[in-house]
């Protein structure tokens, strides 16, 4: 067996218990938000272009939504034992 040489984890519903994006746009991005969402489910755009436009409703200051992130969107308990490990 190969040595593992790196490990690719996402971080929404991975390393954090919640969509932290989703979460965002919930609370501060337009409502139009979700069409994009469904948009990239039926293919007619990308993730990325998905992103993108999504970001773009996010106009809140950046402190802001760290710190609306960091007190709604908690970190899985099990995630840094497994960082630990790795």
């Amino acid at each position: 067996m190969l040595p593992i040489g790196s490990v690719l984890v996402d971080f929404d519903g991975t390393a954090c218990l919640h969509d932290v994006a989703e979460h965002l746009l919930v609370e501060f991005g337009d409502p139009s938000w979700r069409e994009f969402d469904d948009a990239e489910l039926r293919g007619e755009i990308g993730a990325r272009e998905c992103l993108i436009a999504q970001a773009a409703m996010l106009e809140e200051p950046f402190e802001r939504l760290l710190a609306f992130a960091v007190a709604h969107c908690p970190i899985d308990p099990t995630f840094s034992p497994f960082a630990r490990w790795l």
